[in-house]
């Protein structure tokens, strides 16, 4: 008898574990996204992030009906953001929330203020990593770099570094971006 009660608790130990691995879904709002477009919401990516990166693999959940306002992010790898229809990601329009990484020779950037000058991050952004996803459900799935305060700083010579882009993976693969509608970009 005890010794059925001993494997009974081992498979649902087991069991327990299992689902627990496999779930892997982590919705930004758990983690304190407010979604209002004005709140920074960027800590609750961040910490959904984390939680994949921990377990190795999952899904960080951008739910529906939301305006979720960040400063740049660095994904992980074995990663799938899936932004829902309605939600949209949009970025701070200030500088100062975008950190400066240095201009990339092998591919020019840095453009605005020569090839090798500095530049500001892109709003996702990923380096060394391998299967990644960023999906939606369509054109209401909103990608929002806030384009717009950027063009006129530089049209107005008030910037000092080339501006980011909305996604940027470098020295990755397997990366896949589908389903998503990306709009006002500070650079391309």
């Amino acid at each position: 008898r005890r010794i059925k009660f001993n494997i009974m608790m081992m498979i649902l130990l087991l069991a327990t574990l299992f689902q627990s691995t496999m779930s892997g879904s982590f919705s930004v709002r758990e983690y304190g996204a407010v979604g209002d477009g004005t709140t920074d919401d960027t800590a609750a990516f961040e910490a959904a992030i984390a939680e994949v990166k921990k377990l190795g693999a999952g899904i960080v959940l951008v739910p529906a009906e939301g305006n979720y306002l960040i400063r740049p992010i660095n994904l992980t790898s074995s990663l799938e953001l899936y932004i829902q229809g309605g939600a949209k990601i949009s970025g701070f329009a200030d500088v100062k929330a975008w950190p400066v990484i240095p201009g990339v020779p092998s591919y020019g950037q840095g453009r605005d203020h020569g090839a090798h000058s500095p530049r500001y991050t892109s709003l996702l952004h990923g380096e060394h990593l391998i299967n990644v996803t960023i999906r939606g459900d369509g054109n209401n799935s909103v990608l929002d770099g806030k384009g717009s305060y950027w063009w006129e700083l530089h049209d107005s010579k008030e910037e000092d570094k080339t501006r980011g882009h909305l996604i940027e993976f470098m020295y990755s693969s397997d990366i896949k971006i589908h389903d998503i509608s990306m709009v006002d970009s500070p650079f391309w």
